[in-house]
């Protein structure tokens, strides 16, 4: 693409094949982008979620290792030299899906699960459940100033039932089956409120 860095050379063309060499640009020493470290995880099944502290910019990233049953899900922080993980790996038997947030200085783990989906909170580096979601398989962390939200789908009576729950109260946002909706058609979603 443009200004990507990636040069395309031929470097022969015989009857109807056409040889040519890629090089890519090195941006290590562009300041764009910073590596943070080797790697979060060398066997990961998952590209890592990640997220930033709001307060101070640490980074966060949640991960999922495992070829099957078990699932490990880990949360890791950037110390500023390496990834220091946080807490005891979870274990799962079902595929899962994870999510990472911070809230005033907080660590929030949502673990997305076929059958329910758990939120936990890290204290004294031990992961504490502080939610349960009936028949949800992803849950959104949303961090708002110093209040943090789990925001998911319920399937509900044919409809998917938007539901928002603060963390820190427990208190059910979204707390009428009739506020809003979500209804798939032909792959597209529709919000019903009222």
């Amino acid at each position: 693409g443009n200004n990507s860095g990636i040069q395309i050379q031929v470097t022969a063309i015989e009857g109807d094949q056409l040889t040519f060499r890629v090089t890519y640009g090195d941006y290590t020493t562009a300041g764009v982008w910073d590596a943070l470290g080797t790697s979060v995880s060398t066997v990961g099944n998952s590209e890592p979620v990640i997220c930033t502290d709001p307060a101070n910019g640490t980074v966060y990233a949640a991960y999922v290792e495992g070829d099957y049953s078990p699932y490990r899900v880990y949360v890791k922080k950037w110390n500023g030299t390496d990834w220091e993980q946080l807490g005891s790996a979870l274990q799962y038997t079902g595929l899962v899906m994870p999510e990472v947030a911070v809230c005033e200085g907080e660590v929030y783990l949502a673990v997305g699960c076929y059958g329910a989906s758990e939120i936990y909170k890290l204290d004294n580096g031990n992961w504490i459940r502080i939610h349960t979601c009936p028949e949800v398989n992803r849950i959104q962390l949303i961090v708002e100033n110093n209040q943090i939200y789990a925001a998911y789908e319920l399937y509900e009576n044919s409809y998917y039932r938007l539901v928002i729950t603060d963390l820190k109260t427990g208190e059910l946002i979204t707390n009428n089956a009739n506020e809003i909706k979500v209804q798939y058609t032909s792959g597209n979603a529709s919000v019903a409120y009222g």
